[in-house]
């Protein structure tokens, strides 16, 4: 196993990119090539992305991740993954489409269901029509309507749907890989803070794990997200150890690609630099020089990011401030939001660890067994969040530990001011940063830990139901 500062590096990084992203978009770009017309039939399509797919997923672990962590984690990632394939292909034409009273998955638009994934549907459409008509250029950079507000979910699955056909399914396997880059970039951030292998061979099986994640709609980005979040952490990791300029670089381009899938996230790569930055600093002197190679890093993404701030950020705060919109959203937070934001605020940071509670909207049929993994994910969550309490009060967490817990909260706070209109699900893209941070503990006091996690959502049950009564 290679040694924290060579795992550190920029030449890593830049073997993580090449690996997680250059291969599988020069893939795709041959397949788009050379593959002619897309597959008519349903079925072909789904085999022809899946297997293309599965060469990303073995290409990428040849060219970096072999190396690192070996073969025994290759073959139960790899079975984990075809799983969780067959589980969600499975999921889909045996429970969503017959609830949902469609036979295809490129019917999704007229599908019984409460969510994203009709818009991004019709996106993705759009996008591969203006593809198709007036080329690459104007279908990325032109401006249309695009059915849904983030231009970079259309590409995504446009771009796929020229390829293998117009089949919301063909995207499953491509999320399910991104989730296996994420959780094995975490277990090389596990490996650069210098935690043991079996430590971060457990954050890697746990990240890819997550329950709220495991089954999804097709057409799902925060798998993706969970991916450059991730991505974004390691990097800034490595910005006290490399050239500031193949940083800034990188932060630039993970700062425009989660913008493109969730305008909330573009300043995240940005933050969690400041973040690793200031906690890493122990001398003055140091502390100035980083402070220049900060103000460089942040210059490009300013420049970006001003027009986002100037649109988007007052629509937010008036979203977020809206007592009617709470009120009709989340009827539990009403009465908080009537006290003002001292009480409204620490409400929705429990009501956020909490959920999904029975205080969830009413649903369609077609989301229920989302729910159910909903739920397995409020106990992961919690059980990592509590592991996390009990290492910080033993007094016995490093810094890179106190930076992962940092890059929890800036993705937790996120979604608590509003970036997210107090989206619940959200909350759950930050949990793979406790778990890096929590593991020692989490492994060591697992019982401990799930006990104390399931007593607080009893008691939290309990409280409702006397409430109701």
């Amino acid at each position: 196993m290679e040694n924290a500062d060579r795992i550190l590096s920029g030449s890593k990084l830049r073997k993580v990119l090449l690996a997680t992203l250059v291969v599988p978009f020069s893939i795709l770009l041959l397949a788009s090539r050379f593959a002619g017309e897309a597959p008519a039939s349903e079925l072909t399509a789904n085999i022809y992305s899946t297997s293309l797919a599965l060469c990303c997923w073995w290409a990428a672990w040849r060219l970096l991740f072999s190396r690192i962590f070996g073969r025994r984690l290759f073959f139960t990632l790899t079975l984990l993954v075809l799983l969780r394939m067959a589980l969600n292909f499975g999921h889909f034409y045996f429970v969503f489409a017959p609830l949902a009273g469609i036979e295809s998955s490129n019917a999704l638009p007229d599908a019984d269901f409460t969510g994203d994934v009709s818009p991004i549907f019709n996106s993705a459409l759009i996008f591969r029509d203006r593809c198709r008509d007036y080329g690459v250029f104007d279908a990325v950079f032109g401006d249309y309507y695009r059915a849904i507000n983030n231009p970079g979910v259309g590409i995504l699955y446009g771009w796929l749907f020229s390829i293998f056909g117009t089949y919301g399914t063909i995207a499953i396997p491509w999320a399910i890989i991104y989730s296996a880059f994420a959780s094995l970039v975490l277990g090389l951030t596990g490996l650069s803070m210098a935690l043991p292998y079996r430590d971060c061979r457990a954050v890697v099986l746990l990240v890819f794990l997550m329950p709220g994640l495991y089954v999804f709609p097709p057409v799902y980005r925060d798998n993706f997200m969970v991916y450059l979040l991730a991505l974004s952490g390691y990097t800034a990791l490595i910005l006290r150890h490399e050239n500031i300029l193949l940083i800034v670089v990188v932060v630039v381009v993970e700062s425009i690609l989660l913008y493109s899938l969730r305008g909330a996230y573009l300043f995240v790569p940005a933050t969690f630099c400041v973040v690793a930055l200031t906690m890493q600093a122990r001398r003055k002197m140091t502390l100035a020089l980083r402070g220049v190679a900060l103000a460089v890093l942040l210059i490009p993404v300013f420049i970006v990011s001003r027009g986002y701030l100037e649109q988007h950020i007052d629509a937010s705060v008036g979203r977020f401030a809206s007592a009617s919109r709470v009120e009709a959203t989340y009827p539990i937070l009403a009465p908080f939001q009537k006290g003002g934001p001292l009480l409204f605020i620490p409400a929705a940071a429990v009501f956020l660890l909490l959920t999904p509670m029975p205080w969830w909207q009413n649903i369609s049929p077609t989301l229920l067994s989302y729910q159910v993994f909903s739920y397995g994910q409020t106990w992961y969550a919690l059980t990592a969040i509590v592991a996390l309490v009990i290492l910080i009060r033993r007094g016995m967490i490093s810094t890179e530990a106190a930076i992962a817990t940092a890059f929890f909260v800036v993705l937790f706070l996120l979604t608590l001011l509003g970036a997210e209109e107090l989206a619940p699900a959200y909350v759950q893209i930050g949990i793979p940063f406790a778990i890096l941070a929590s593991i020692g503990s989490l492994k060591e006091r697992t019982g401990r830990c799930f006990a104390i996690s399931t007593a607080i959502i009893v008691v939290a049950h309990t409280i409702l139901l006397f409430k109701k009564f």
